[in-house]
């Protein structure tokens, strides 16, 4: 599928065992036998070798993981959408969230910058949840409807049951029952 010198772009995968029925069914991130991840991974179909990602000076994908890149794109653009983009996007568009929609973004690091220019960009009104009242104005600047700082009792009560969607992208342990 592709050649020498062709512009390429690969996402948080770079193979799957290819023959259990989520790969057949292409859905290689539930691979039954395990897919194989960017960073840190060992390809047990290959060579045997980690993966480091973007910390590599070479890497082996299988061309099913790889992505034709036009020239003509800014590849700083393109890069945030092979891993932040697709995670975030994935989300949204399988529970079809749009126009007349309620979505909460739970934090606003790299993930959830994504999913508020995505879910906006959807149609949806969005909300951005954190515990950091620092972030409203980035938050504002990428489309965010409103912010709500979780932190704030009265707020984040006030806000209870009234989205149909949330977007938790929060790395650290948090409890997602409250």
């Amino acid at each position: 599928k592709f050649k020498i010198g062709d512009l390429a772009g690969t996402g948080c995968m770079v193979d799957s065992c290819r023959d259990c029925e989520n790969c057949k069914d292409g859905l290689e991130q539930y691979c039954k036998n395990g897919n194989v991840q960017t960073y840190n991974g060992v390809n047990p179909y290959t060579d045997g070798m980690p993966t480091y990602g973007g910390y590599s000076k070479t890497i082996v994908v299988n061309e099913d993981f790889v992505l034709h890149v036009s020239d003509k794109l800014d590849l700083a653009a393109i890069s945030p959408l092979l891993c932040a983009g697709i995670t975030t996007y994935s989300p949204l568009r399988h529970w079809k969230v749009g126009k007349g929609h309620k979505v909460a973004i739970l934090g606003l690091g790299g993930l959830g910058h994504m999913g508020v220019k995505f879910a906006v960009a959807f149609g949806a009104d969005v909300t951005v949840l954190s515990t950091s009242p620092k972030k409203e104005a980035d938050a504002r600047k990428l489309g965010a409807h409103h912010f709500l700082v979780t932190t704030d009792p009265e707020q984040f009560e006030a806000a209870k049951g009234t989205f149909d969607f949330i977007l938790d992208t929060v790395s650290a342990e948090h409890d997602i029952a409250s």
